[in-house]
């Protein structure tokens, strides 16, 4: 008999469901706070992971809740800047704006929204915020109004927008298309065999990340691929439309010249592998001009990153990373 995720009735594994040893299901727990990524069963107790601060307890006899956490963790996994406001996605399912630009005190803080369960990505764009969520939902708030799509089926590890048109990456490889105004499905389309985690805009385009380790440009039903790299991507960023960059669970980052040929299609050149780091690769972004871009990048080994990049068109680069901040974390943005 053990712990195992199950999905629930809207097809997002949300649920800690307990199996006895012939398979069968004989208890079911459902609770939007439970992260059952890591369950132990022990003298007669079941332990599963939790967004919260600390794990949730159940009897393994008849799935009782022992113990709960007690405080949510706000811990970031999404963030986005817009208007000298920035925005924060949380495990807890708040989404906080932070108004920049203080010269004295304490920045302003103010809440937008509490969502079911994590917030996973965030776009904002004409005074609307939109959340994607480990839920399965795209919640949009303007002027303290929420809608919310449908369940799309899985999580929304990634936003972008796409000329008029909201584009959410998920957990299953697709790329759904949803309105603005209101948030229904346009379009669905699958081009990546994994979870999309990272997306980024491109003049008639956008560039998409995955665990299935490509990156690809395009349209939604059109789509390249750029380049790949040896594990799962993690994030991908462009500058100027001109070059993109990429993190992958491989421990580099990659650099690369992008464009747009006469038949619409995209393709990559130039790419360029960036070294010196000691974990897998969260975020990348990219500064500068994509003449002499800055790469910054943030890495599992607490450690953040940046290489002073003469020409992505030549071989002038500095082939290693210099460690430029130590954190006390992992890192991601």
């Amino acid at each position: 008999m053990g712990g195992r995720r199950a999905p629930d009735r809207r097809g997002v594994r949300r649920t800690t469901a307990l199996f006895d040893r012939a398979g069968k299901r004989i208890h079911q727990v459902y609770d939007a706070r439970v992260w059952p990524r890591s369950v132990s069963v022990a003298a007669g107790l079941v332990a599963s992971g939790s967004f919260w601060n600390g794990p949730h307890l159940y009897r393994l006899a008849d799935a009782e809740e022992v113990a709960a956490p007690d405080a949510a963790n706000h811990g970031p996994n999404a963030m986005t800047a817009v208007d000298g406001e920035l925005y924060i996605g949380c495990d807890s399912g708040a989404v906080f704006a932070v108004q920049a630009g203080a010269e004295s005190g304490p920045p302003l803080v103010r809440a937008l929204l509490s969502a079911e369960g994590p917030v996973f990505s965030l776009a904002a764009r004409d005074g609307t915020v939109y959340a994607g969520t480990y839920a399965g939902y795209l919640i949009g708030v303007r002027n303290g109004r929420q809608i919310t799509s449908e369940q799309l089926g899985a999580p929304l590890p990634s936003l972008c927008f796409d000329g008029d048109r909201l584009v959410a990456g998920t957990y299953n490889g697709d790329l759904v298309v949803l309105g603005l105004r209101t948030p229904t499905v346009r379009e669905r389309h699958r081009p990546h065999d994994g979870s999309v985690k990272s997306l980024a805009a491109l003049p008639g385009g956008f560039l998409s990340a995955a665990t299935d380790r490509t990156i690809a440009a395009g349209t939604t039903n059109e789509r390249s691929t750029l380049w790949e790299h040896g594990n799962l991507v993690n994030a991908v960023a462009v500058l100027d439309g001109r070059v993109a960059a990429s993190a992958s669970r491989d421990h580099t980052v990659k650099i690369g010249r992008i464009d747009r040929l006469p038949s619409g299609r995209w393709r990559g050149g130039e790419v360029q592998t960036l070294l010196g780091l000691d974990e897998s690769v969260k975020c990348v972004g990219l500064l500068g001009n994509a003449d002499a871009p800055v790469v910054m990048a943030g890495s599992y080994d607490f450690g953040l990153y940046i290489w002073h990049v003469l020409s992505p068109y030549s071989k002038a680069f500095f082939p290693s990373a210099r460690r430029w901040r130590i954190t006390s974390r992992a890192l991601s943005f």
